[in-house]
């Protein structure tokens, strides 16, 4: 148990530097003890089963004890004592603790303790614990850190979104902690540490993003007649004004977030369907540079208040959050090929095939400054453990920190379809229509790398329950890769110097902790067995009557009182077979007194 307690304590009990004594000491040294004590407890087990013949002579009533259990009894196994105590107790006698307790003690020492003895020890790779100086990365004081996606920024998290693959160990799909290394080694950003530790703990502090998301509810589609006023048009006329139908679907969620969207139905996400992904207060038509002739005039892709391509009228509710509408087209294949241009009365037919759902999502953004670990294994990945136990720690960033409002307006903005092949969605998105003679529909804002995730699928995002938790993944992301971008700029980062522990990877003999309290408890019983047969095998518990050793023929000699011997039944049955003479000593009861072996006959003792 010691040798557990100090293993446990001092991570292990010493050093395996691979030298042959290290290997023999610990490999072989406990079996060789436990070997030498099994010795031991068969040399006690033996001398007292030698003994306890002798035993019970001394200790038998005045009409003798059965030759059974005494003159006839030789050295039998463990489990024949126990089988007699057992089964034989009134043929062979009164059977003593002592004996018992010996058979016992030798019985745990050779099936229990011999066999547990060689797993007792082991050599594993130990993580020990060091107090070094870590340089901890911390932002600079009166500083607020931007918020600016770069193009690595994008690929970054098309990376990890797309393919699993990250830059950063200090970087998730949900947190970013600000990195710490040991001030002896140079500063680690990448997946993959490389260090002479196993292991680094200190405080630090970890940014966490949360993206909750709700489903809207279409409360109406309905094509209306709309004025319009456009600045210019693809000729360069302008400003222009008119009516023209449009297609407007309102949307609104359980705490009054009222989003109506406005599209031109022969355009866009009402003529062809899509997905898009912005600011709850905006859109970001899905065509691309695309152009919509009407009468004489072609106006180009635009969004405004009175545009006739698309407007958005979103109540106050709806400020700061994000909005992701995905659709099939609303309106049924306008015929080109009847003319080059849309008549300025021409009529719309609504699809059967119809399909919307719209998610309202709010963004919360928080810190702690908690203890870190980083652990490196090998040449995997190295991870972090940020302690879950902190969560009551994390409280709202603060915006002089980090400038959460800009995150929100580039993380929305209609960057990423640059980031995609334009045409590597058509074939899944046609697909996804049904026809292939219908233009295939778009995506806008964060919605190309959504639709990335289910292969641009249209019909696979409507019916994806998992749709909300895809994008907080995300949007998480990317908010922990603009913060890594900071990681690096020292106009906006400082490096501190701060006390941590750093575990070192050390091969060292330990005591294997389950096997350690198991022979701890077989040996404080046999402790225990051993106390009771030193108490029981006193002069005063347990008399032989010899008067020396009876190993020996002299003292064996000794009992047997020679001036009656010629009368003994023992010297009559000397030419006896060995079935004769067992047979008819069995009938026989003898006992000793006055260190004289005497028959016993009822009640009165008859020296032999």
């Amino acid at each position: 148990m010691y040798l557990s307690i100090y293993s446990k304590r001092n991570h292990g009990i010493g050093t395996d530097n691979g030298s042959s004594e290290i290997l023999f000491g610990w490999r072989f040294t406990p079996t060789l003890i436990a070997v030498l004590y099994a010795q031991m407890t068969v040399i006690l087990f033996e001398d007292v089963k030698r003994t306890e013949p002798f035993a019970r002579l001394a200790r038998a009533p005045t009409g003798g004890a059965g030759a059974y259990g005494t003159l006839l009894q030789t050295p039998r196994a463990w489990w024949s004592i126990f089988f007699d105590f057992c089964f034989r107790r009134k043929r062979v006698g009164r059977t003593s603790w002592s004996l018992i307790c010996s058979a016992l003690i030798n019985v745990i020492a050779l099936l229990a303790i011999s066999p547990l003895s060689s797993a007792l020890l082991t050599s594993e790779e130990i993580l020990i614990p060091k107090t070094v100086e870590f340089a901890k990365t911390t932002p600079k004081a009166n500083t607020q850190i931007p918020m600016v996606p770069t193009r690595d920024t994008y690929y970054r998290a098309m990376n990890a979104a797309l393919r699993n693959v990250t830059t950063s160990a200090w970087v998730t799909d949900t947190s970013s902690t600000l990195p710490f290394w040991p001030l002896s080694e140079a500063a680690q950003f990448g997946p993959t540490f490389a260090s002479s530790y196993g292991a680094w703990k200190m405080d630090t502090t970890t940014f966490r993003s949360s993206f909750e998301c709700q489903e809207m509810t279409l409360k109406s589609a309905n094509i209306t007649n709309k004025r319009y006023s456009s600045v210019y048009t693809h000729q360069g006329y302008g400003p222009l004004n008119g009516t023209q139908p449009m297609v407007t679907f309102v949307l609104e969620s359980s705490d009054e977030c009222k989003y109506e969207l406005s599209i031109h139905p022969a355009t866009d996400m009402a003529a062809y369907g899509g997905m898009t992904w912005s600011d709850a207060s905006t859109f970001y038509p899905t065509m691309e540079a695309a152009l919509l002739p009407i009468g004489g005039q072609i106006f180009v892709t635009n969004m405004t208040s009175t545009d006739v391509w698309s407007r958005v009228n979103a109540s106050q509710q709806c400020n700061g959050r994000d909005i992701i509408i995905m659709n099939t087209p609303y309106t049924a294949p306008y015929d080109w090929s009847q003319r080059a241009y849309i008549p300025r009365n021409a009529t719309y037919e609504r699809s059967p095939a119809f399909r919307m759902r719209a998610l309202l999502c709010d963004s919360r953004h928080y810190m702690s400054n908690h203890p870190v670990k980083a652990i490196m294994s090998g040449g995997s990945r190295t991870t972090l453990d940020t302690n879950s136990n902190a969560e009551s720690t994390y409280q709202r960033i603060p915006e002089s920190l980090i400038n959460i409002a800009q995150f929100q307006e580039k993380s929305t903005q209609d960057e990423w379809r640059t980031y995609f092949d334009y045409l590597s969605w058509r074939a899944e998105s046609d697909q996804a229509i049904g026809s292939s003679t219908v233009k295939f529909p778009a995506f806008s804002g964060m919605a190309p790398i959504l639709a990335a995730l289910s292969r641009f699928n249209l019909t696979a995002m409507l019916d994806d329950p998992t749709i909300a938790q895809q994008a907080a993944r995300l949007k998480g992301r990317l908010f922990s890769e603009m913060l890594r971008e900071a990681f690096t700029n020292h106009e906006l980062v400082e490096n501190n110097i701060a006390t941590g522990q750093a575990t070192v990877v050390e091969n060292r003999v330990v005591v294997l902790t389950e096997i350690g309290i198991a022979l701890a408890t077989l040996f404080f019983a046999s402790t225990i067995l051993l106390v009771v047969v030193l108490w029981n095998s006193r002069a005063s518990h347990r008399p032989l009557n010899l008067r020396s050793d009876p190993a020996s023929t002299v003292g064996l000699s000794l009992l047997v009182n020679q001036s009656f011997a010629h009368t003994s039944i023992i010297k009559s049955m000397h030419d006896k077979t060995r079935v004769e003479f067992y047979t008819t000593l069995q009938g026989e009861k003898y006992l000793t007194t006055d260190n004289e072996l005497l028959k016993g006959n009822d009640n009165i003792g008859k020296r032999l």
